[in-house]
């Protein structure tokens, strides 16, 4: 998986702090992938328990290293938008507007709100990037209201849930789509912009 070199440049606001949250996310979701690469030369999940206990270890060590990078980075990435859409809504609104009317809106309310009422037009809904969107805050939600499952050694369940996880897989790419669309609609503006560094990671394969 190539994972491109972009940064998120904000200007004009005090405190600014989305730039470092999506900073952030791609670091952490770019260890994550190279957690997995590392886990995908070991054992296919299905033949998991079947391993010598040493390697049964290192396999789950393996796995929570991807759980902590997987989870840092769709947090930062939920974080990255909560805080850019504020920003953009006051930048346009003013601070006082926002605060009153806008903040306590859900995320995603927010991501349709505020550009329809800044440009006169709308995020698009049937796109990519907002079903993305939906899938990352319902991954970021389930984090932070976390509730344990009843314990099991059904290989099918187990990657029934790996694949679940390969829903949310890439929270960074996310981010990004959502802000390249909020900039398709805002393509005038000059305070903020996704500066692309020129440099590509490539991380693990992909089928």
């Amino acid at each position: 998986m190539q994972v491109p070199s972009i940064r998120l440049v904000v200007h004009g606001r005090d405190d600014e702090e989305s730039p470092l949250y999506f900073s952030m996310c791609r670091k952490h979701f770019i260890e994550s992938e190279k957690a997995i690469a590392e886990f995908n030369t070991m054992s296919p999940i299905s033949g998991f328990l079947s391993k010598p206990p040493k390697q049964v270890l290192k396999m789950l060590a393996v796995l929570t290293k991807i759980n902590e990078h997987q989870y840092i980075s769709i947090v930062f990435g939920v974080m990255c938008l909560e805080a850019f859409i504020f920003d953009y809504s006051a930048h346009y609104l003013g601070d006082p507007y926002t605060k009153e009317n806008l903040d306590k809106l859900k995320l995603i309310q927010k991501y349709l709100v505020i550009p329809r009422i800044v440009t006169g037009k709308d995020f698009p809904k049937e796109g990519q990037a907002f079903e993305h969107l939906k899938k990352l805050v319902k991954a970021r939600n389930d984090l932070v209201h976390y509730r344990s499952k009843p314990q099991h050694t059904d290989f099918e369940l187990l990657e029934e849930r790996w694949k679940e996880r390969e829903e949310c897989r890439n929270p960074f790419n996310t981010v990004v789509e959502v802000l390249t669309e909020l900039k398709k609609l805002d393509d005038t503006a000059e305070w903020w912009k996704l500066q692309e560094t020129g440099t590509i990671l490539t991380t693990r394969k992909t089928n």
